[in-house]
């Protein structure tokens, strides 16, 4: 069986991991212009629906530019 050569890269994110911190930012971002174009949001559209630790940062993270 002949060798398919590979990338000494995996696939772009996949060996990448984000801080809470770092999501929370993102998230708040996201949610930011949600609110500005006037589109609904809730925790399960991110996912967070059962986390209240990351919601608390999403929160601190929203208050941080508020």
């Amino acid at each position: 069986m002949a060798s398919v050569p590979r990338s000494h890269r995996k696939a772009y994110g996949a060996h990448r991991t984000m801080s809470p911190t770092v999501k929370a930012r993102n998230v708040a971002a996201s949610i930011r212009t949600r609110e500005q174009e006037g589109r609904p949001w809730s925790w399960s559209t991110y996912g967070l629906q059962a986390n209240p630790a990351q919601q608390a940062l999403v929160l601190a993270a929203l208050a941080e530019v508020a």
